[in-house]
């Protein structure tokens, strides 16, 4: 609603929402993990299924299953339905979607609402992978979500990106970590890293831009 009433730039009002939300709870929760917890996430958060693989016995964790589930629902919400191609092209030109009718103030609420709805899933699959409930889990990873998201083909203007492409970007940025740990390179040198690869990102996806646009016009 402050995004779309306001017209106020959406990463801000995000930034400023996390900041109070998180704020609140770490008050509520006065920054102490919770250790108790259902029966059924100690079940299944270490592992879900075990795979046979060559005589061994390999325990597979509940988090790739809920990737796979999450990611086939937001493909096909963004391609199959009615309301995924309303959001490409709301992000591409919003004037020219609210001229074809489309409403904008409900996209934006189930845009936002729906992100949220990932978030929860996210922390509850966090939750299943640690067994534990950490107030500060995750925090200043958002780095992370913005690269794989520019990486894999996003635009911050909107009207761009895949699920399929977020997903390599996400992978890209895994390996890159990784890749870095496995050189002895210390963890807290890793922002270092992608920081530039978002500003690479950023850049290339700004003049592929550039170009379409100047063969638009010759």
């Amino acid at each position: 609603m402050l995004i779309f009433n306001l017209n106020i730039v959406s990463i801000i009002v995000t930034i400023s929402m996390q900041s109070i939300l998180f704020g609140m709870l770490m008050y509520a929760s006065s920054g102490r993990s919770i250790y108790t917890l259902p029966d059924w996430m100690y079940t299944y958060g270490g592992s879900a299924i075990t795979l046979a693989i060559g005589g061994d016995r390999i325990p597979v964790s509940l988090a790739p299953f809920v990737m796979v589930v999450m990611a086939l629902l937001t493909w096909f919400l963004l391609n199959k339905t009615t309301t995924g191609r309303q959001l490409y092209a709301m992000g591409g030109n919003a004037e020219a979607a609210r001229r074809l009718g489309i409403r904008l103030g409900a996209l934006h609420l189930f845009a936002y609402g729906y992100m949220g709805l990932m978030a929860a899933v996210g922390g509850l699959t966090q939750v299943l992978r640690v067994e534990e409930v950490v107030p500060n889990a995750l925090v200043g990873r958002e780095l992370d979500v913005l690269a794989a998201a520019v990486l894999g083909g996003g635009s911050f203007a909107g009207g761009r990106g895949s699920v399929i492409g977020t997903i390599l970007g996400v992978f890209l940025i895994g390996l890159l970590k990784n890749g870095l740990n496995l050189f002895g390179v210390s963890s807290y040198f890793s922002d270092v890293i992608v920081g530039p690869v978002i500003v690479i990102a950023l850049i290339a996806t700004h003049l592929g831009k550039r170009k379409e646009t100047d063969v638009g016009f010759a």
